[in-house]
């Protein structure tokens, strides 16, 4: 079908399905016929007084770019829009740089030639009235094939653009059918997505906008040209001022919504994009306490005021009806130099990144309160401060089972109130595990410093006729063991299962007698095979063991033996670990809390992974490639494209080998 005949036929469909038949035009044109198809596609979705035309870009100095499947362009200045397939940079909105496969090789040279854009010489405009006008070029480069998955995609395309001017950011990629990488936007204290146009030439050296920039991956399926072209048409309302684009909504309709973010970046005092602090993280970051200003008589809140830090400064947030620009004159001249405000919603205003610190805010607030007519006071703490462990992200246990279990429930839960349910139940999980590890190692550390002690003599007194054990170790070493058995249990037989349940899984058979355990493993098959090999393979292996230890000595009035001591050569005391269940107590004890840790990470992911919105999946990080910083074990991915999804399956490997 020729592209003639099929205008005539989607010309009257819906502005969405329209764009999504060039788009399977793209994916399936001959590569001979791929660029054509394209600039037919954006002829079609962009309006006047735009045209789009392949060509190479030149510049008022004479530097010519290479050339480009499709330009998006207009007459500017004075100058013609094109020119024997040389468009003048000053007016070109947009070029697509149209690859045939996309990998990590190919990513780079496509990033080069559009850097080479961003580049060009551009005259500078001046604003229309209060309308920014926009100078820079947008580069997309438009993928037909991935050769390698999407996220090593947007890993590299992250790393290429990190260090760069924002303003030389290239700012998509897109592969077709597939997906897009590109930015997202979020205000300070905001948790909506919005997304992001090339930014000005030189507005870096004006202010710093209180925003977070964030890399995103975007399921966006077969309408990924439908994002693309309602991308360029959106920026072309800031290149040409004037220009109307009605049917924006329309052109991303159907488009898929799932958005899988990546380590953010956020403007420094100087204007530069920095990554987020690993420490400035929601759950690591303690927020400050905010500052209510009211009515001196009334006492009607009139604003709440909020500091941030950020980067190499502070951001101050106003929920409330004062404007921030009067309260931001009590912090000095010397901090306004870079003041501004950005009012990201109806009631809510941002300051530009400030040089201030805490202590800067603390002194604003009290200026305000003593050279003004309302009444101004911190908020007392709600909260409580108590320590979990001493030791943060970088462990592989706190990183992967507090951290990175947390980040995929707040996917997998996203409704703050069905999050805020489930966290009861994964509380009952999680607190006895820790209580359980604290328990196992101390157990190990008990018994290395006794064995030590006994062999060396420390711990023996000797006597005529044999010799004595001085110390309480095996009271304390019991208690211990006990502390173990009762909070290892409790994570496993009732955290775990009302965790599960919560989720969607219920477990409850795992903890029955053998017929109801095989009847509802019969039942589980049926609607979910993978975790009822899993099950019967952990009941089969250790958990069985587990909950008759504690059940023993619950109800059974067992107890741990005492250490017992042999005398070799004469005068070597040997030390011999009581037993539980036949196998030495700290070897029990290891293996015990390792395959407890590996069930309840495994366990809740794939409660996770069926609660995933569309488009998403959970893969598992190779163990080489974790960040020491966090060493998680899994990450979202894309469902089409991304890497290999994680499955569960049972595996004996240590906590530390998986």
């Amino acid at each position: 079908m020729s592209i003639a005949r099929t205008e005539k036929l989607y010309m009257t469909n819906p502005t969405s399905d329209r764009l999504l038949f060039w788009g399977n035009l793209i994916a399936s044109a001959a590569p001979s016929e791929a660029e054509t198809v394209m600039v037919r596609s954006l002829e079609d979705a962009i309006r006047f007084p735009f045209q789009c035309s392949s060509g190479r870009l030149v510049d008022s100095s004479g530097e010519v770019s290479s050339s480009f499947a499709c330009v998006v362009h207009t007459a500017r200045n004075g100058r013609p829009a094109a020119l024997n397939q040389e468009i003048p940079a000053d007016n070109a909105c947009a070029v697509v740089d149209l690859v045939e496969e996309l990998g990590l090789k190919e990513l780079r040279a496509a990033h080069q030639r559009c850097l080479f854009v961003k580049k060009l010489a551009k005259t500078d405009i001046p604003d229309v009235g209060s309308a920014p006008v926009a100078v820079g070029t947008m580069c997309i480069i438009f993928a037909r094939r991935a050769t390698v998955p999407i996220d090593v995609l947007a890993e590299e395309f992250c790393r290429l653009n990190e260090g760069l001017d924002h303003a030389d950011w290239i700012d998509m990629v897109a592969i077709s059918a597939t997906a897009v990488i590109s930015y997202g936007c979020q205000f300070a204290g905001r948790s909506d997505l919005g997304g992001v146009m090339p930014p000005s030439k030189g507005a870096r050296d004006r202010y710093s906008p209180a925003w977070y920039i964030i890399p995103t991956m975007q399921a966006t399926g077969p309408r990924t040209f439908n994002k693309v072209a309602s991308f360029i048409a959106a920026y072309t309302v800031f290149f040409s001022p004037g220009t109307l684009v009605p049917e924006y909504q329309d052109m991303q309709a159907g488009v898929g919504s799932t958005v899988i973010t990546l380590p953010a970046y956020q403007y420094n005092l100087a204007g530069d994009l920095r990554p987020v602090p690993p420490e400035h993280y929601a759950g690591r970051l303690l927020p400050s306490r905010p500052f209510l200003v009211q009515a001196m008589k009334s006492k009607e809140l009139l604003a709440t005021l909020t500091y941030i830090p950020w980067q190499d400064g502070g951001v101050i947030l106003l929920r409330g009806k004062l404007p921030l620009e009067g309260l931001l004159v009590f912090l000095g001249r010397e901090a306004l130099l870079r003041g501004g405000v950005v009012r990201s919603g109806p009631q809510s205003q941002d300051s530009y990144v400030l040089p201030i610190t805490q202590m800067d805010f603390q002194g604003m607030m009290d200026r305000l309160r003593e050279r003004s007519n309302m009444a101004v006071r911190q908020v007392q703490a709600k909260y409580v401060m108590e320590k979990m462990a001493d030791e943060g992200t970088t462990s592989p246990f706190m990183a992967r089972m507090f951290m990175g279990i947390l980040q995929l429930r707040d996917t997998a839960f996203p409704d703050e109130k069905d999050r805020q349910e489930f966290d009861k139940t994964l509380d009952q999980a999680l607190t006895p595990l820790l209580s359980a590890r604290t328990a196992a190692n101390e157990i190990r550390t008990l018994w290395d410093l006794h064995r030590e002690d006994i062999a060396s003599g420390r711990a023996v007194k000797i006597q005529d006729v044999g010799f004595e054990v001085v110390g309480n170790f095996n009271r304390t070493f019991r208690r211990e063991i006990d502390s173990f058995l009762y909070d290892a249990a409790k994570a496993l037989k009732e955290g775990a299962q009302k965790t599960g349940k919560a989720a969607g899984k219920d477990i409850g058979f795992l903890f029955q007698k053998q017929d109801a355990f095989e009847k509802g493993l019969e039942i589980l098959k049926r609607s979910d095979p993978p975790l009822a090999a899993y099950l019967e393979e952990t009941r089969n292996r250790w958990s069985e063991r587990l909950v008759n230890a504690r059940n023993a000595l619950d109800h059974g009035g067992w107890t741990l033996p005492k250490t017992r001591y042999e005398v070799r050569n004469g005068s070597q005391i040997v030390t011999h670990q009581p037993l539980i269940d036949g196998t030495p107590a700290v070897e029990f004890v290891t293996r015990m809390f390792d395959r407890l840790s590996c069930f309840l990470e495994e366990f809740l992911v794939h409660c996770f992974q069926a609660r995933l919105p569309a488009g998403a999946e959970i893969s598992e990080i190779p163990l080489l490639s974790r960040d020491p910083q966090a060493p998680q074990r899994f990450r979202l991915t894309l469902r089409i494209g991304g890497v290999s999804a994680w499955r569960l399956a049972y595996s004996d490997d240590s906590f530390d080998e998986v």
